[in-house]
């Protein structure tokens, strides 16, 4: 059991990372296969392993997402994802929990299937992440909304793309233009206040600055 108990109501930063930095999402299936994984273990009393789920449906894997929708509208939720950013070697989420132990049994259930989604696609054994995922509690609105673009521009901050949007495996889409995201992960009305073009203009804006920021870190670092 974890030391720091999660409480009910409160809203967390999560993260946790590979062993020795392997890069854990190698392809645009692997990114997918996480994203599915996140939303179907969203739901409360899930007893059923996501592998087992996709068996039970026996439908083409193109498919899959919209089964996950109709799962999910059959359940309660335990948590709330609010904003996600999947990195090759490490992922965050900030996640509201909405049940006892809620957070702590969701990062369990999603981390050991994609530990077994890994060792069976590329024939190892044991451990993928380093320990137990790290957590700190979010106990502001203000502080929310800047962790949301902070979450947002990691991918721009590490060189792997020029704008958030260009970024397929974060939530940015969803705050910019959730309209045309056919399967959102997340769900953060009551928690942003700007309108999509205004969060938009509000994460842009701040990329360079980050990414400066980014760069002399690794430079102190050395």
């Amino acid at each position: 059991m974890r030391k720091d108990i999660l409480t009910n109501s409160e809203v967390y930063h999560v993260m946790n990372k590979s062993i020795a930095g392997f890069k854990i999402f190698q392809s645009e299936k692997d990114f997918l296969h996480m994203r599915n994984l996140i939303r179907y273990y969203t739901s409360a009393g899930v007893r059923q392993k996501y592998s087992q789920f996709v068996r039970d449906v026996n439908i083409h894997k193109d498919d899959i997402e919209e089964e996950i929708n109709k799962h999910l509208l059959q359940k309660e939720k335990t948590v709330q994802i609010i904003c996600y950013c999947l990195m090759p070697t490490h992922f965050h989420v900030v996640i509201k929990q909405l049940q006892d132990h809620g957070i702590e049994k969701f990062m369990s259930d999603v981390s050991n299937a994609y530990t077994r989604h890994v060792n069976i696609k590329i024939e190892r054994n044991g451990p993928l992440w380093v320990g137990r995922f790290q957590s700190v509690l979010v106990d502001n609105d203000d502080y929310l909304t800047h962790l949301t673009r902070y979450i947002h521009l990691n991918p721009v901050s590490a060189g792997l793309v020029k704008k958030a949007s260009g970024w397929p495996n974060s939530s940015f889409l969803e705050y910019v233009n959730r309209d045309k995201v056919r399967f959102p992960v997340c769900d953060y009305s009551g928690f942003i206040s700007f309108s999509e073009k205004q969060y938009e203009k509000f994460t842009n804006d701040h990329a360079d600055y980050q990414k400066e920021l980014t760069r002399i870190k690794a430079l102190c670092l050395e």
